[in-house]
């Protein structure tokens, strides 16, 4: 997302007051309603003769086959309605100033790399709470673990690359524990697989955590981030 880069402030200002007064393209959400019963919504990626693509609001891609669709429709702006009510003067002008930022050259700018966006992490009580990486992908190593989903797709090698092992005790895979290296590639099934990063944040430092998860190169496998709330 490189919105900050092309839209000027006024817009931005106005979109957030009134979303649906300019719909940019791209930005546009739409509501998908399956033969079997489901509802998806997101942002329209692509779309072919074959299958309509859209992204939610984590990033993650939906496939859509064209032939199990019943009915779609635009539903407008991404872009919640009332967002600005509860904000302060002083928040209204950071969230302004983070989205005239978002996609530029530095703190703020967008990473294409396959990151992991949601991860859940223990609260105090040890329940899991979800907690979100950075804009460019980055999560704080602030918990004893961090633990997030993938969606195989198509069963094959998928690729893991961690930007360090710094501080990592233990990973595992739907509970089994692998090798830990920067780089590895693992043979996965079809389905949802849930990953674990057993941390010692002392050891780790401010060292944040990011990892990035795609096909190994060659590799017949697919996978998808699971993302979300």
């Amino acid at each position: 997302m490189s919105l900050g880069a092309s839209a000027p402030m006024d817009y931005l200002v106005e979109s957030i007051l009134v979303p649906d007064a300019k719909q940019k393209e791209g930005f546009v959400s739409m509501q998908v309603l399956t033969k079997s019963g489901d509802i998806l919504s997101g942002v329209r990626v692509r779309q072919n003769d074959k299958e309509l693509v859209l992204r939610d609001a984590a990033r993650d891609e939906m496939i859509i086959p064209i032939q199990s669709i019943e009915l779609k429709k635009e539903i407008g702006s991404i872009m919640p309605a009332g967002l600005a009510d509860l904000l302060t003067d002083a928040e209204f002008l950071d969230l302004c100033r983070f989205l005239s930022e978002l996609g530029k050259p530095g703190p703020y700018a967008v990473t294409a790399a396959p990151v992991v966006r949601r991860w859940r992490v223990p609260d105090a009580a040890g329940v899991l709470v979800p907690a979100y990486s950075t804009v460019s992908g980055a999560l704080p190593a602030d918990w004893p673990s961090a633990s997030c989903e993938i969606n195989v797709v198509t069963p094959g090698l998928i690729r893991f690359k961690l930007n360090s092992s710094k501080g990592i005790r233990l990973f595992t895979v739907d509970g089994k524990p692998e090798d830990l290296n920067e780089v590895l590639d693992l043979d996965l099934k079809l389905g949802v697989h849930v990953l674990k990063l057993d941390i010692d944040a002392k050891a780790r430092g401010n060292e944040a955590i990011r990892l990035e998860v795609e096909e190994a190169p060659g590799s017949a496998g697919r996978v998808n981030l699971v993302g979300g709330k």
